[in-house]
């Protein structure tokens, strides 16, 4: 059944009456680990949407492995062509280029010439020109401001560290104790390890959604797509991965998991954000999911959409009529 809509919910934004609207067309609500910091928080937000909306699933979607930059930097633009260097927070520095702290050692040592470094979320690209000594020279591909604590990925490698950071050690035993979450979305999932390791963590019956996002998850799609519950195309992070690659990488990802492993898959980012500030879905997104369901994708997620659109309610509600329109064109 193609017919998943999985819709965010974040506590600055939801109500009662928003909630129980959007009710009507969701399947799954989704709280985001990223922005939900604190287990009062998570469990606020889950009394209130259990309360709104009972009977409908909760979905908790990790942090995951993050890497971020350091602490002490200055909001500071960044140009095209511009040179930057990262390096530990107390290396030596001398002020010839801006300077960004990366305290992960690992990732440090492991960068090559030419790999692409990706960070706020893809509004700023670098590409390594050398490494030499732990300090990291770069040049800009793609401007933008960054600062303290934005994050940093590299598409090329593997992420390194434990499946969840320690900080969010304290949220996944909220996860546990409150039976209103069903799902577990795995943010940076590698390997089917990732997702038994989640299981066995959490101890309890609980499904687990896949989300991989970088190369080094691609080349084990197969094996995390058999172990997960369901699986997501978490296109932002893949963009930055595979790039103009991404539409033939999202098929190969929904073929994967729903033809061969025979699970659900959905599609997530920038399914309707033009419903941020319009009313409707426009012509090219509205293509767009038709395409999608085409491809054999299960449903989608929508995550700004909702939490900081002018009407969540309506985003869910056009998505639904969408998929009910293709459902009835391909009876």
């Amino acid at each position: 059944m193609q017919d998943l809509i999985c819709a965010t919910i974040a506590l600055n934004s939801a109500n009662d009456q928003v909630i129980r609207r959007m009710a009507e067309y969701t399947t799954i609500f989704r709280i985001n680990g990223s922005h939900c910091r604190t287990p009062r928080d998570l469990t606020s937000l889950v009394e209130l949407i259990s309360g709104a909306a009972p009977g409908i699933p909760i979905a908790y979607d990790t942090r995951g492995r993050e890497k971020r930059l350091g602490d002490q930097v200055p909001a500071t633009n960044l140009d095209r062509g511009q040179i930057v260097e990262l390096a530990a927070d107390n290396s030596a520095d001398d002020g010839l280029y801006v300077r960004l702290p990366l305290n992960d050692p690992e990732l440090l040592a492991n960068l090559e010439a030419s790999d692409s470094l990706v960070l706020n979320d893809g509004q700023v690209v670098l590409r390594v020109e050398t490494n030499h000594d732990g300090v990291i020279q770069c040049r800009v591909v793609r401007g933008g401001q960054v600062s303290s604590r934005k994050n940093i990925m590299a598409p090329r490698l593997p992420v390194s560290g434990p499946v969840v950071p320690p900080e969010e050690d304290a949220m996944l035993e909220t996860v546990r104790q409150l039976e209103a979450i069903a799902w577990v979305f795995l943010s940076f999932t590698q390997s089917a390890q990732d997702i038994e390791w989640m299981r066995q963590r959490l101890g309890r019956e609980i499904a687990v959604c896949a989300k991989p996002e970088n190369l080094p998850a691609l080349h084990r799609i197969h094996e995390i797509t058999q172990a997960a519950d369901m699986t997501m195309v978490p296109r932002g992070d893949l963009r930055q991965a595979v790039g103009s690659r991404l539409p033939d990488t999202e098929k190969m990802i929904i073929r994967t998991c729903c033809q061969v492993a025979g699970k659900p898959c959905i599609v997530a980012t920038g399914v309707a954000t033009s419903m941020v500030w319009q009313p409707m879905l426009s012509q090219a997104e509205e293509t767009a999911i038709w395409a999608l369901l085409d491809a054999g994708c299960t449903g989608f997620m929508v995550s700004n959409e909702t939490v900081q659109g002018r009407d969540p309610a309506e985003v869910v509600r056009e998505i639904r009529r969408c998929m009910e329109a293709y459902a009835a064109y391909s009876v």
